[in-house]
């Protein structure tokens, strides 16, 4: 519990042991379209933003709320004591309001779960609209046919 703010240089110094680490795993290094590769070499960008964007300081922001900075608030007073919860957290620039929220599905997931309720839609029109009760006189559906069978008047004619 060490409480302390994370500075750049703590950020820099924690990029290097991730750069060192690399180097020891992967002698031969990252391919180039690998995003540890982006970050190491500080190419990345975040919605358009890199790192520098955030020098003159950031606010931390997570279920639409903005996490309070030099408060004597640990990150379990947010989120609660469950050791296993996972979380997305949001940088901004200080004053820039909270994050746009991200849809609850991806914009294709959204378009097969239309096309499916559409194709329902249908089907179950054409079945209201295909009323037919013609086949409940058939023999076929009779409810009383098994009974009939077993004991054994299936064919047996009143007149």
């Amino acid at each position: 519990e060490r409480r302390q703010a994370v500075t750049l240089p703590y950020f820099q110094e924690c990029l290097d042991s991730l750069r060192g680490a690399v180097m020891i795993a992967f002698p031969e290094g990252l391919p180039e379209w690998d995003d540890v590769d982006f970050l190491l070499k500080g190419e990345w960008e975040v919605d358009g933003r890199t790192m520098e964007a955030f020098d003159e300081g950031a606010e931390l922001w997570w279920a639409g709320k903005q996490m309070e900075q030099n408060q004597d608030k640990k990150l379990s007073d947010y989120l609660g004591k469950n050791d296993k919860t996972k979380i997305v957290a949001k940088l901004q620039k200080p004053g820039g309001g909270a994050p746009q929220r991200e849809p609850a599905v991806d914009e294709k997931t959204q378009k097969e779960m239309m096309s499916f309720y559409h194709k329902k839609q249908e089907e179950l029109k054409k079945l209201q609209e295909d009323d037919d009760d013609t086949h409940l006189g058939s023999g076929w559906a009779d409810p009383r046919q098994l009974k009939q069978h077993l004991q054994g008047t299936g064919g047996v004619k009143w007149k």
